[in-house]
């Protein structure tokens, strides 16, 4: 007599089911891959591989998955920041035909992408938050440009600092005169050349400006054509990435 087979378990259904899922999105990767570069075809089996991965168990980011030290209200920020990065970085190397199927995969290559931008992401935040009233949790988020002087730097007796703070949407941010005054003039035309991805006018000396001209993100947004989260992350973002420069020009 023939052994019946026994059902296959949960982990088991669960393995098939990812194996299944990767084969399909890896197929769809070298499909679209293999299209004429920026046809209708490709474009449109792009978007149906980009709406694949963007799928809550791929990219989604939640305290469940990602012991992260940050507000619960930061995951789904995380999410869309990793989803649009993926996304743009997926395409891009799809259309130079940079998926070798012998090499990796478009999973692999996606999973990877995803760790490198949630560890980045908490580097961002890790540190900056900090409550600014006893007794209620409010978050406020410091990016600092300056470490603190030495005593012999600062001429000072205590550390001196400068803090770009970056409140919430409702609250201006409180940024030095000297900072502004740095942004304003752009020495070297930097500030005006880092803008959103095809949006010159979306620029981050006109979006500092703005901020500190009191206009909320969402008016910012609606001004420059933008999303409201994008144009606040690329913001916060550029203050990073610009902190050395004006340091320099404030120390000269």
């Amino acid at each position: 007599m023939n052994e019946k087979k026994k059902p296959a378990s949960c982990e088991e259904n669960k393995d098939i089911t990812e194996a299944t899922t990767d084969d399909n999105i890896n197929a769809q990767g070298l499909k679209a891959q293999n299209l004429p570069f920026r046809s209708f075809e490709q474009n449109r089996a792009l978007i149906k591989l980009i709406s694949d991965i963007s799928q809550p168990g791929w990219l989604k980011v939640s305290p469940k998955n990602h012991e992260l030290p940050l507000p619960r209200e930061i995951y789904q920020e995380v999410t869309e920041v990793t989803t649009q990065e993926i996304s743009l970085r997926l395409t891009r190397k799809i259309q130079n035909r940079e998926i070798d199927p012998n090499k990796g995969s478009v999973t692999r290559y996606v999973r990877s992408l995803k760790t490198h931008i949630v560890n980045q992401t908490k580097k961002d935040y890790l540190g900056n938050y900090s409550f600014v009233k006893k007794g209620t949790k409010k978050w406020v988020k410091t990016v600092s440009i300056y470490t603190p002087l030495s005593n012999s730097e600062s001429g000072h007796t205590d550390e001196s600092y400068v803090l770009l703070d970056i409140l919430p949407s409702e609250t201006a941010p409180l940024l030095s005169e000297q900072i502004v005054d740095c942004i304003w003039e752009d020495p070297e035309g930097l500030f005006r050349c880092r803008h959103m991805r095809k949006l010159p006018k979306a620029n981050f000396r006109a979006i500092a400006l703005l901020r500190v001209d009191g206009y909320e993100w969402q008016e910012i947004a609606d001004y420059l054509g933008t999303k409201l989260k994008a144009t606040a992350l690329f913001h916060d973002r550029c203050l990073q990435e610009f902190a050395p420069k004006i340091r320099e020009y404030l120390q000269s």
